[in-house]
């Protein structure tokens, strides 16, 4: 649709130009002006209500990351299975949860030993380095 305005909008004011060479009155020249302004006010129409629409996705967008913090209930089960000492329910809720953090504490059971689980140098350096690999720092300082 623009671009039969636009079309319509250089037709216009070229017809008016091949006017102005046969004759130089004042009056053709005005009404060059009026034909030429009126094609394109409806263009900038059309490109106005473009933008109205991306304001809201933007707005969308920026409630997007606000649902981010949410509480991860296995994370919070595996935590508390490690506190009590519980490593082989604590190993079954962090690899529930998937998170880097999971990741993490999951290093942090196979590098210490937690409960009847017992140390594992290799499986704390996987635990570790997924846990980097999914951006936790404290991962990437144990490497």
């Amino acid at each position: 649709m623009a671009a039969i305005v636009i079309i319509a909008a250089l037709v216009l004011i070229l017809k008016p130009k091949e006017k102005q060479t046969e004759s130089t009155s004042a009056p053709v020249g005005a009404e060059q002006l009026q034909p030429a302004t009126t094609p394109q006010q409806p263009a900038a129409t059309t490109a106005q209500p473009e933008p109205e629409k991306v304001v809201p996705k933007k707005t969308q967008e920026a409630q997007k990351p606000a649902p981010e913090p949410k509480i991860d209930s296995e994370y919070e089960a595996g935590m508390a299975a490690y506190e009590k000492g519980e490593g082989l329910e604590a190993i079954k809720h962090f690899k529930a949860s998937g998170s880097a953090d999971a990741y993490y504490m999951l290093g942090v059971i196979y590098e210490q030993g937690c409960g009847s689980v017992g140390k594992n140098a290799m499986m704390a350096r996987q635990n570790f380095k997924k846990a980097a690999d999914l951006g936790n720092a404290k991962a990437k300082a144990k490497l």
